[in-house]
C-alpha cells in the first residue's frame, strides 16, 4: 500500500508538515494501520477494496496518523513520552497540573474512527490456505 503526499494536501487537507515530514514517517504509519487491519496489506493493495469510499477511508487514516506522528513530535514510543509542565509557582501564585502529560499512546483515535465502517478492524474467523 502506498499514499501519497499529494493525497494529504489535496483530499485530506491535513496541517501543513514541514517539508519532507510526511515522505519520512509515512512508512510507519502505514505499518500501523495495516496492523489494525490484521495485516490484510500484507496480501492485498487498496484496489482489493470493492468500495471506493473505503480505498480513500484507508488512505486517510494513514495521513491521520503521520499527522498524529507530528504533533507527538515524531514516530517512537519516545516521542509520546515528551514531559509536559506539571507545577508552576509565580509569587503567591501556583498551579499543579494533576492530569495526564499528553498521549498515552502513539495510534491515533482519528485514523481508527477512518477505519471503523471498512470492516478492516474485524478479526473474525478466517479461511488460511494450507
Amino acid at each position: 500500500m502506498t499514499v501519497e503526499e499529494n493525497f494529504y494536501q489535496e483530499n485530506y487537507k491535513g496541517i501543513q508538515l514541514p517539508e519532507g515530514f510526511f515522505k519520512n514517517n509515512v512508512d510507519q504509519a502505514i505499518d500501523i494501520i495495516n496492523d489494525w487491519c490484521h495485516w490484510f496489506f500484507d496480501n492485498h493493495n487498496l484496489n482489493d477494496l470493492s468500495i471506493v469510499e473505503d480505498q480513500d477511508r484507508v488512505k486517510k487514516a494513514v495521513c491521520a496518523q503521520v499527522e498524529y506522528f507530528y504533533e507527538l513530535g515524531g514516530n517512537t514510543e519516545m516521542s509520546k513520552s515528551k514531559q509536559a509542565i506539571t507545577s508552576l509557582s509565580i509569587g503567591n501564585f501556583s498551579m499543579a497540573n494533576s492530569g495526564s502529560n499528553g498521549p498515552s499512546s502513539i495510534y491515533s483515535s482519528k485514523a481508527h474512527n477512518y477505519l471503523r465502517p471498512t470492516g478492516l478492524l474485524y478479526g473474525g474467523i478466517r479461511e488460511y490456505e494450507r
